[in-house]
């Protein structure tokens, strides 16, 4: 199976939304990132539910808790941006509540539920790295984030989770990189898509590969037969943004699916 895809490069900030525009259609789609910070207090009472509460006090350590907080705050303002440039009614913060599938391939996936809002057609997607935490959500089309500090590896890091066409559509699209921020790039747009179909890498590194075509230039997907099952049966597109901010760097994946799209 192989899909086309394209390439963006987006000047991170603190902060911002767009909109995904394939020519025909256009929806709502944005990133927010929050610093980690270890003054927590007035965002729990602001942001967490009882049930997230309980949630966020069961967890084991510091960093987790601070890594949860994060990741509620920034998926719970997006939806609230959303609301607002969708015309739909105000929801409280608290009201929106970020659980994740509890069994099956897709165990750990975040998604949001709305008592008020049960059809809102969000998919979301949060990245935690070392004090950043970033989050994504999509309107009816299905998003991947991730987020890595970059810096040297080892090249047995390159042979253990790149093919050799990957590691060429590196060299080639990402030449004005330093090496170890092309290695962490190219890692990153491979775990966001993966985390965007729900299975992380439980089919292994290279179950998939981007590659060049170097007759019209265009990057594809080729998703090889033992991940066939798990990618969605009409996708069509994958759109990647990435970026850098200081030393880390971001990626995202958007799948778009022609059952839902006239493209």
């Amino acid at each position: 199976m192989i899909v086309r895809t394209g390439f963006e490069q987006v000047k991170v900030n603190k902060l911002f939304y767009s909109c995904y525009d394939s020519g025909k259609f256009i929806n709502y789609g944005g990133m927010d990132i929050f610093i980690v910070t270890k003054r927590t207090d007035d965002l729990i009472e602001k942001y967490l539910n009882p049930e997230e509460n309980k949630r966020y006090n069961s967890l084991s350590s510091t960093k987790l808790r601070y890594q949860f907080l994060a990741g509620r705050i920034v998926v719970k303002r997006m939806v609230n941006i959303f609301f607002k440039k969708s015309k739909q009614i105000n929801t409280d913060v608290r009201d929106i509540i970020v659980r994740n599938v509890e069994k099956g391939n897709e165990k750990g996936r975040p998604y949001i539920y709305i008592p008020s809002q049960s059809d809102h057609g969000l998919n979301i997607s949060i990245t935690h790295s070392k004090d950043y935490v970033a989050s994504v959500i999509g309107e009816s089309f299905i998003v991947g984030i991730d987020c890595e500090e970059c810096y040297k590896r080892d090249h047995s890091f390159i042979s253990l989770v790149f093919t050799n066409n990957e590691w060429e559509l590196c060299n080639t699209i990402f030449a004005d990189l330093e090496e170890h921020n092309r290695i962490t790039l190219l890692w990153i747009l491979k775990e966001c898509l993966v985390k965007a179909i729900g299975i992380g890498f439980l089919l292994g590194f290279k179950a998939f590969e981007l590659y060049l075509d170097e007759l019209n230039k265009n990057i594809y997907v080729k998703f090889h037969e033992k991940m066939i099952p798990y990618v969605p049966i009409k996708l069509s597109f994958i759109q990647f943004y990435y970026g850098f901010l200081n030393k880390s760097c971001f990626s995202i994946a958007v799948l778009k699916i022609c059952d839902k799209y006239k493209l």
